[in-house]
This record gives structure tokens, sequence and C-alpha cells, in this order.
């Protein structure tokens, strides 16, 4: 009996070490953004997903355009490169000053769960969470 439970106590252990963790190549949808000390912006219906892909692209989904470009990442550091879009108009106010927050300010992730902050200079955040 002790060696029964024994193995079944090792069973679960490996069980539970083997949980992969969220990786940053999926695609995100923006739940809230802060430009500045208190200035939260509440995703309340404009659109800004971004998905990252492992050959070092990612694509922005905004309300009307398709963004891309190319971006270098380490455990903790990323660095967003060259960036376009479809047109520069008719997204929402909120999409485009999302969308330009990223391309000119971040500068770090974590990932905690099905959460993503992509962090920058000063305040700048812009948390995500994983699209299901």
């Amino acid at each position: 009996m002790k060696k029964f439970v024994l193995l079944f106590t090792i069973f679960l252990t490996a069980i539970s070490c083997s949980k992969e963790k969220t990786s940053l190549f999926n695609t995100w949808k923006l739940k809230s953004y802060l430009k500045g000390p208190g200035e939260v912006v509440v995703n309340s219906g404009f659109k800004f997903e971004i998905s990252f892909s492992k050959d070092s692209t990612y694509n922005a989904r905004l309300d009307i355009n398709t963004c891309g470009g190319t971006f270098l990442k380490s455990a903790s550091e990323l660095t967003i490169n060259d960036g376009f879009c479809s047109e520069t108009c008719c997204d929402q106010d909120h999409s485009l000053e999302a969308f330009k927050l990223f391309t000119d300010s971040v500068n770090k992730y974590e990932i905690s769960g099905n959460n993503l902050k992509l962090k920058g200079n000063t305040y700048i955040t812009l948390e995500f969470e994983l699209e299901k």
C-alpha cells in the first residue's frame, strides 16, 4: 500500500509539473492600457488584437486596419521593429493610440496565466488576455 501511495504521489507531481506555460506566440486581445500616470483606458468596444509568430513577426487587427511588423524577444524583453498598416484612417482613436504605444514604447513583456502585459517607458502598460 505504501508503494502505491508513493507511486501515486510521484505521478501527480509529474503531471502538475508538466503544465505548459502560456507562450507569447498566441493571439492576444487588448483589455486595457495605461498611457500615463492615472490615465487608464479600458477597452469598451474598440478592437486591438495582436498575434506573435515564432518567425519573429506580429500581426495586429484594429477596427478596420490590419498592421504588422517584426520583433525581437528575450526572456522578458521585447523590441518592436518595422511596422506597417493597411490604411491610416478609419480606426477608433483608442485603437490607433494603443497601436502607437505598442510600436513606439513597448520594451518588456510578462505573461501570467492567460494574461500578457506589455510594458514600455515610464508608465506605459498594455494588458491583454489570451484570445480563445
